[in-house]
């Protein structure tokens, strides 16, 4: 066996663990971590937030403590300890902002750089895991529109802007990007404000941003997780679906919105879209349970059309 050169022997290690919902990437990453001194860096767009535990599925452990390291911008970077079959395991990136502010992928990259220095300059290894793939792609690829900075001002002048006033405003200003945007593009509005700020600064100053992947100081494995089988896929999304229903996703539902209007761009994703719905409709809970079971599937579908053009991804069966 000859040995590695020794400009790969001195690169930095990061692993990646993607792929669809409920298909046990954090129960992996866990593993991979006790096995490389490593730390997890959270690739989620539901657990940025603050609050929004239960439905998105933390599982933080009674009384958790957020150990506070950065802040910029707004958010707030730091990590919990979760627990592990080797012990304690920070995990990065969740609590990053509140529910009535957006985060883009430029947010949750920039935030991730951070957290991945933070954890080398330790000798820890980073562990990036979670479902997000655009936010992956953007850590790890880049993007030409990276170099435009978030517009605080604008940002808190649309937080209370509708999705359809959001949809017009771009429309108008961009109509080519607007017509461009998928179908969950145009109903999401962290992702209409960014565009809206893109689109008033169409020409990215300098070159192209350099990517993780791009970086000759890191060495990069990426995985991805996901299910063989469509049953076996739906049957894992429904146990955890019931699961976070017993752990009181109806409460922490009701606790928000006491504190945010129901569009608030935290409380617009799957899980509090359909109970929202069924507070103020009363309609049959075993109906929205439904509900919110086929909207995951569906995005788990969604998800592995979204990551199976990355062919750097190594995938794994379930």
């Amino acid at each position: 066996m000859f040995a590695a050169p020794l400009s790969d022997m001195l690169k930095k290690q990061i692993y990646a663990i993607t792929g669809q919902t409920a298909a046990g990437k954090t129960d992996y990453a866990l593993r991979l971590a006790g096995r490389c001194n490593g730390e997890l860096i959270s690739c989620d767009s539901r657990q940025v937030y603050r609050q929004l535990n239960v439905v998105t599925g933390k599982n933080l452990p009674p009384r958790a403590r957020f150990y506070r390291r950065h802040h910029w911008a707004g958010l707030t970077i730091g990590y919990y300890l979760i627990p592990s079959p080797t012990g304690p395991v920070p995990v990065w990136l969740y609590d990053l902002i509140s529910p009535d502010q957006a985060c883009s992928s430029y947010d949750w990259a920039r935030s991730a750089r951070w957290a991945i220095d933070d954890i080398q300059s330790r000798n820890k290894t980073p562990v990036i895991v979670g479902g997000t793939y655009l936010y992956l792609k953007h850590l790890l690829y880049g993007v030409q529109t990276e170099t435009i900075a978030p517009d605080w001002a604008l940002r808190r002048q649309l937080a209370s802007d509708s999705i359809p006033q959001l949809q017009a405003r771009l429309e108008k200003e961009a109509p080519q990007q607007f017509a461009r945007l998928s179908p969950s593009d145009r109903h999401n509005p962290q992702r209409l404000i960014r565009k809206i700020e893109i689109a008033r600064h169409p020409d990215p100053p300098g070159p192209r941003p350099l990517s993780l992947i791009q970086d000759p100081a890191f060495r990069i494995e990426l995985t991805g997780i996901r299910y063989r089988d469509r049953a076996d896929l739906v049957a894992a999304i429904k146990i955890r679906v019931e699961a976070r229903l017993r752990q009181g996703a109806v409460s922490e539902t009701k606790r928000l919105l006491k504190q945010y209007p129901a569009d608030a761009p935290g409380l617009h994703t799957i899980g509090y879209t359909q109970l929202i719905a069924w507070l103020s409709q009363k309609n049959n809970l075993d109906q929205v349970k439904d509900q919110w079971i086929t909207k995951e599937v569906q995005y788990a579908k969604r998800q592995y059309t979204f990551m199976k053009t990355d062919r750097r991804i190594r995938w794994r069966l379930r």
